[in-house]
């Protein structure tokens, strides 16, 4: 029952029920910038700072945490007019802010080289496509090490005003000492879906990561809303929800729930999950 509460509240997270109209201006030129005239150094996906609660164990100092996460991109190669490799990085940690001497609990690494190919058809962008090899691990050596090394293929679509639609899979070689099981609890992909408001400053994301045997979901509710009305990566208040496994290596194989606030810095129209 717990449970299905939990994904309730994650729908309604990520489930704006305003009626969809034509996609906003501002988000599909900053969309087009950022593929075919991108900076050689920008934010791949959205950078935040959290602390929150658990839904599903008792709140105190040891359960409350804070997480956040630093995402970059270098653009190291424009291989035709629209076609461009990056390199990424992204970094997400795990706090336990509240207890006595504060211990970081995890840190994942995740550098990556992507290609991203835009699909256009006459004057508008009905997609985007990216492939990549990318690395993930905690850094850490022993019973704690936990790393895996995969390729990974996602398109995200335009095709409806307002929102983006996005698939995403992988396989990969991963430890097997250190993460047994990882595909049960990681699986094999992701769908996402992403709202924006006419005027740009709301922004809902849900991703839907079923697991291995296909037995239960790891879900992400994400909301935005920017502090400014100017279009650009400006800051914005951000809550997320998480219900599943795997939101952190080291405790890739229990289940969680947690609900932050906090605020991010999140590129303008274009969103990597």
């Amino acid at each position: 029952m717990m449970r299905r509460l939990r994904c309730m509240l994650l729908l309604c997270l990520a489930w704006p029920v305003s009626a969809a109209s034509a996609q906003p201006a501002a988000a599909r030129d900053s969309i087009r910038t950022m593929i075919a005239d991108a900076p050689v150094f920008g934010m791949f996906r959205s950078n935040y700072f959290v602390t929150g609660i658990p839904l599903d164990r008792p709140v105190g100092s040891r359960t409350a945490d804070a997480a956040f996460r630093i995402s970059i991109y270098l653009k190291c190669w424009q291989m035709s007019s629209s076609t461009t490799l990056l390199f990424t990085y992204s970094q997400k940690s795990f706090w336990n802010i509240y207890e006595q001497s504060a211990p970081f609990r995890d840190t994942n690494f995740n550098p990556g080289l992507w290609v991203v190919w835009p699909v256009v058809r006459g004057d508008g962008l009905r997609g985007v496509l990216l492939g990549g090899v990318e690395h993930e691990s905690n850094g850490r050596d022993g019973a704690a090490s936990r790393a895996w090394n995969y390729a990974t293929v996602s398109y995200t679509c335009f095709a409806v005003p307002r929102w983006q639609f996005a698939a995403r899979i992988w396989y990969g070689i991963y430890d097997r000492e250190g993460n047994p099981n990882w595909f049960r609890y990681r699986g094999y992909g992701q769908l996402s879906a992403v709202y924006t408001s006419r005027n740009g400053r709301w922004e809902a994301a849900l991703v839907v990561n079923p697991t291995g045997r296909f037995t239960s979901f790891n879900l992400t509710g994400e909301c935005y809303w920017r502090l400014s009305r100017k279009p650009g990566s400006l800051p914005c208040l951000f809550v997320q929800a998480y219900s599943g496994y795997a939101e952190s290596m080291i405790d890739y194989d229990r289940y969680t729930a947690m609900l932050r606030v906090g605020i991010a810095i999140k590129p303008f129209g274009l969103n990597f999950y």
